[in-house]
């Protein structure tokens, strides 16, 4: 259900473009956003501004701003 309201918010936000596959393929979204998230709690940067501490909120933020996204593989 997060997903879904995920991809909402960057479709109404203007990175539309920057979602890719993700819109296609919420299991790719779902991979990414656990490799991110393991990637924070492991002391990682967040690549935005925010209060959150917690590393499932930080990547979420970070996909809806169209900071971590993914690209389709050159073929």
């Amino acid at each position: 259900m997060i997903l879904f309201y995920l991809i909402q918010a960057v479709r109404q936000s203007g990175n539309r473009n920057k979602i890719g596959i993700m819109d296609e393929n919420k299991y790719l979204l779902t991979k990414m956003m656990a490799k991110r998230a393991k990637q924070l709690f492991a002391g990682a940067k967040p690549l935005i501004k925010t209060k959150s501490k917690k590393p499932v909120a930080i990547t979420l933020e970070e996909v809806k701003e169209g900071k971590i996204f993914l690209k389709e593989p050159n073929n």
